[in-house]
Order: C-alpha cells, then sequence, then structure tokens
C-alpha cells in the first residue's frame, strides 16, 4: 500500500522536481537495495526505498544490510520514503543521503527458511515418465 501511495505522489508532485524526460521504474523484484528508481534516458537520477507505518507515529524502521550499503554507496541519490498513517490519511516524508544524517543500530537475528526439495528418486522417476533421456536434461 505505501508503495501505491508513493508511486501517486511522485506522479502528481515529485516529478516536477525533475526533467521531463524521467521514468519512475519500479525495481522491487530486482533486489536493486531499492523500492524505485528515477530514470533519465538510462541515467538513475535518484532511487526510493519506500517504508510504510500505520498511524502517523512511526516509532522505528528497519532497512536490511543490502538497503543500507546501497544509501551508503548511492548517497545524495539514495532517499528514505516514510509513508505514514497510511489507513486514513497517508503522510509521505522524504529522508535524502540517509546514511550522512542517521546513526541506525545494527540487528542480528537469525531467520527461518522454508524450501521444498525433491529427491533424485522423485526427479529420476518423473523423467522416465515422460520418457526423457535424464542425461540429456
Amino acid at each position: 500500500k505505501g508503495e501505491h501511495i508513493f508511486k501517486q505522489f511522485f506522479n502528481q508532485t515529485l516529478k516536477q522536481q525533475y526533467t521531463k524526460d524521467v521514468e519512475l521504474i519500479d525495481t522491487r523484484d530486482l533486489g536493486c537495495g531499492y523500492d524505485f528508481e528515477v530514470n533519465n534516458n538510462g541515467n538513475i537520477e535518484a532511487v526510493y526505498e519506500v517504508k510504510s507505518c500505520i498511524d502517523n507515529n512511526c516509532r522505528e524502521i528497519l532497512l536490511t544490510n543490502k538497503e543500507w550499503h546501497t544509501a551508503e554507496h548511492l548517497k545524495e541519490r539514495y532517499n528514505i520514503v516514510i509513508v505514514s498513517d497510511i489507513l486514513n490519511i497517508p503522510k509521505v516524508t522524504i529522508h535524502n543521503n540517509p546514511s550522512q544524517k542517521f546513526n541506525p543500530k545494527l540487528c542480528m537475528q537469525k531467520s527461518i527458511s522454508v524450501t521444498w526439495k525433491i529427491n533424485n528418486m522423485d526427479l529420476s522417476r518423473e523423467n522416465m515418465d515422460l520418457g526423457i533421456d535424464s542425461k540429456c536434461i
């Protein structure tokens, strides 16, 4: 929801700060360390990482290691967007160059990863059922 609100905000307000040829590109599925980039004929002018808060009092945000290191690398081109009060009247706040403005606390935590494994016997059986020589795959 916060990303959708940001896209609207960009098109209605923020886009005017850039040249008219810019395009807002959704990079959420690319693992770039940010959600959107402002692209001008192949040149990245700015990037935006969007964080959302349900109420108006956003106590903290979490950044991944990749997001923080990307912010350090891109410096003034990196922006954190906080969309607060998303269920009522959303408010958009932008923090430019966060690696120079903030002193975050490093938090390390264990995570659980869920994977699904298909064993070799099942894979071989499937190849036989299809009449495929498994050496050719």
